[in-house]
């Protein structure tokens, strides 16, 4: 059995939108039979404070699945838009927006995020670690 890790010290789970995993709803879509890889990125996701983006890599972490951020970008598009999850704001690990997604960049303007180059994010300004904040 794997060691749950969650955004919060010390055990308890993040709380978000996707927290009806296992009940048939939209969260159950994804992520193997009850859906819990996909709950978990969406808790994470839910979580990223305007202005801020956080990396596939990171949520795989955070979820405790070090190895699977290319798991954590095909669980994020199939994030329905009625989720109303930010989606906009993870980036792959050089701070690159998803190529065929224009919007994903100036979603992320109009929340002050700098960019170093078109398509680009400035890490160090906008780069969200969660545990700076507890």
């Amino acid at each position: 059995m794997r060691k749950e890790r969650s955004m919060e010290h010390h055990g308890d789970r993040p709380k978000g939108r996707a927290a009806e995993a296992g009940t048939g709803g939209p969260a159950d879509i994804a992520g193997g039979p009850d859906g819990s890889f996909f709950a978990e990125v969406c808790d994470v996701v839910a979580q990223i404070p305007a202005g801020k983006v956080v990396t596939y890599g990171q949520i795989a972490r955070l979820v405790g699945r070090p190895r699977h951020a290319r798991m954590v970008g095909a669980a994020l598009a199939g994030i329905f838009p009625e989720l109303g999850l930010p989606a906009w704001r993870v980036v792959n690990a050089q701070g690159r927006t998803v190529p065929f997604w224009p919007e994903q960049q100036r979603l992320l303007e109009r929340e002050g995020v700098r960019f170093r180059a078109p398509g680009r994010v400035d890490m160090k300004s906008a780069l969200w670690n969660p545990f700076d904040e507890f």
